[in-house]
């Protein structure tokens, strides 16, 4: 029979008494500092995991926050060989010191995260299967999925320099409901045969008179104009 302490009623495992005497002889105060000791190891050892769990999850916050940082890299990108064309073009464009996600993720850490746990995994899944798109993005359906608060991270409505003779109120075709790409979808992937929706046949599926005004003092300049009637 496994006697126990009388004072206390603790015993080890093995039927001892905390204090390693006989239990009938031990009184109220060591019975009570073995029941602080039994204590301060329980403390240990919830400590102890508690170390091993942090560092746990240490290891594994770094880990994510390094696999994204580095899928964010645009050399990620240019893995895959589908990507090349896109990935060319981008390098010779006004954008190549602009990250890929920059434009193609929509800004903040939560957008983010949504799309490495969303749009990621398909991405992957679609690149395995080989069910995609060839070539890639040819008829720029993409540039309906860039927000303006992407390029306006580093643009503005107002202050855009004029190029080859056009000025181009941006801020009132914004006030008209039309997102940046609804022009601008090839800036950072121009590329011979794919869609570009910046071309005169564009403008004019506005500006054709009956929806809206088609003189050309519009959108170009009158220097751009005057040097095209003297080469005419």
């Amino acid at each position: 029979m496994v006697s126990k302490c009388a004072d206390c009623d603790y015993q080890t495992r093995s039927g001892e008494c905390i204090l390693g005497r006989d239990p009938r002889k031990c009184t109220t105060t060591e019975a009570r500092k073995g029941v602080g000791f039994s204590r301060r190891a329980f403390v240990l050892v919830i400590s102890r995991n508690v170390f091993l769990l942090s560092a746990l999850a240490f290891f594994l916050v770094l880990g994510f926050v390094g696999g994204i940082a580095y899928t964010c890299r645009p050399q990620f990108c240019s893995f895959c060989h589908e990507m090349e064309a896109d990935i060319r073009a981008w390098k010779e464009s006004n954008h190549r010191n602009v990250n890929c996600i920059s434009c193609h993720v929509e800004p903040g850490l939560i957008a983010l995260l949504k799309d490495k746990m969303t749009v990621a995994p398909k991405s992957l899944i679609l690149k395995i299967t080989g069910n995609y798109e060839k070539p890639i993005n040819k008829e720029s359906k993409l540039a309906k999925d860039i927000s303006d608060e992407s390029c306006l991270q580093c643009h503005t409505l107002k202050n855009i320099t004029p190029s080859q003779g056009l000025k181009i109120d941006h801020e009132a075709h914004s006030k008209l409901g039309m997102n940046c790409t609804k022009c601008h979808n090839r800036v950072a992937h121009e590329i011979k045969g794919y869609e570009n929706f910046l071309t005169e046949e564009s403008c004019f599926s506005c500006h054709n008179g009956k929806v809206l005004k088609n003189d050309c003092i519009i959108c170009h300049t009158e220097g751009f104009l005057q040097k095209k009637k003297r080469a005419q």
